[in-house]
């Protein structure tokens, strides 16, 4: 393209097709490099399937220490790791706890398949290249691809170690016990004012602790999840005793499959204020 520069400037179509060329193989080394970093994926997935991930990648570049997500987070993107050190950690007392450093291969994305807030913070490690994919694109094309995101979903869970990693070395990040336990309870989606939106649902208490709880509960259409994700509720959990429920308040702070068939689903729910230690020996009768 210089060399057409010093000969003959005006040689313009020359000049412009020697760049689209450059541009051209430029992009060449770019996808193939792409595809030997994601072979393991490439594998799981169709070319269309792969192809239509691809085009929806928005590419970004990180210094050390920039964080990329914080823990409490609602982000929903999807994270490749193209190049580079992205370290996991969440903040405990005060302080940040390491967990796990990621590389070129490895995915992220604890809010993209399931609504979830972040329950950890990861930040570059070494300079860092990675892609996007945010949920909204990704939803776009499902229909085209109905069994995509059951295999994007299952390479995910295959490579990405973090929370079995919390298990296994006994990080316990949760400032309060908690206590299985089996009970019918009810709940209702409220304003911020505090006012009822609607029907009282019906679920199963399955853990509780001062801070917050864990039920089941049925929901017909998948697609309800991301609207019930941060609402605030009001949750009756009967107790033998009068009043002969205690009346509870928070936010939903999570929503998974409970099982791989079906429509039920796990919630877990933070309360406004850590429940006094008498009312909950109330709810543990």
């Amino acid at each position: 393209k210089e060399r057409f520069n010093e000969i003959n400037p005006n040689a313009l179509t020359e000049i412009i097709q020697s760049a689209e060329l450059i541009e051209q193989e430029k992009n060449g080394v770019q996808v193939r490099g792409y595809l030997e970093i994601w072979s393991n994926l490439l594998r799981e997935l169709t070319a269309e399937e792969f192809s239509a991930i691809y085009h929806e990648l928005e590419d970004r570049e990180l210094k050390p220490d920039e964080l990329l997500v914080k823990q409490g987070d609602r982000n929903d993107e999807l994270f490749f790791i193209n190049h580079g050190m992205i370290k996991t950690f969440y903040q405990k007392s005060g302080r940040k706890v390491y967990v796990k450093s990621l590389s070129g291969g490895d995915l992220a994305g604890e809010n993209f398949f399931d609504a979830s807030v972040w329950t950890i913070s990861m930040a570059a490690q070494t300079e860092s290249k990675i892609s996007i994919l945010k949920r909204s694109s990704f939803s776009r094309w499902q229909e085209a691809f109905p069994g995509l995101e059951a295999k994007l979903r299952a390479f995910y869970n295959r490579s990405n170690d973090v929370q079995d990693l919390l298990l296994r070395k006994g990080l316990n990040r949760r400032a309060f016990e908690r206590y299985q336990l089996a009970r019918k309870i009810e709940f209702q989606i409220i304003n911020n004012l505090g006012n009822s939106m609607g029907q009282r649902f019906k679920g199963r208490l399955s853990d509780i602790s001062r801070g917050g709880l864990a039920m089941k509960f049925h929901l017909s259409q998948k697609k309800h999840i991301r609207v019930l994700f941060g609402r605030k509720l009001h949750i009756s959990i009967p107790v033998a005793g009068k009043p002969p429920e205690l009346n509870v308040y928070g936010a939903v702070l999570s929503i998974n499959p409970a099982e791989e068939d079906g429509n039920e689903y796990k919630l877990h729910f933070v309360f406004d204020a850590p429940m006094e230690q008498e009312a909950l020996q109330q709810v543990l009768g």
